[in-house]
């Protein structure tokens, strides 16, 4: 979140434009990424399974956050559009000139932020 915030602050300021609010997009959408893997890690499955890691947690599966599948389709959604937007991604043919834009941006950081206070 310390990056995201900070990322959000660069792209919300008055001097990101053009070229450096693009690029500042892709390394956000990087990170969105990471933390769209990282809230079904600790939001939802509460560490019982981890990215990596052979093993379940069996006698922990009782603390998986149930109520967190009503957000399973919102995650999943960011997930693919911040594979599409960040760098090191290619894009598919007919999605090749979509960008993201800071509107965009910060419509998925309000998201971000709600969720994350909810399953911190």
């Amino acid at each position: 979140m310390k990056k995201l915030k900070a990322q959000e602050q660069t792209i919300n300021s008055k001097t990101c434009f053009g070229d450096i609010l693009e690029e500042a997009l892709k390394k956000a959408y990087a990170d969105i990424r990471t933390w769209c893997e990282l809230i079904v890690e600790e939001g939802f499955f509460n560490n019982v399974i981890r990215r990596y890691e052979p093993n379940i947690m069996f006698t922990k599966v009782k603390d998986i956050k149930g109520d967190f599948v009503n957000e399973l389709a919102s995650v999943t959604d960011l997930f693919e559009k911040s594979c599409r937007w960040m760098t090191g991604h290619s894009q598919h043919t007919e999605t090749q000139h979509i960008r993201a834009t800071k509107e965009s941006f910060n419509d998925d950081i309000k998201y971000i932020h709600r969720l994350y206070e909810q399953y911190k």
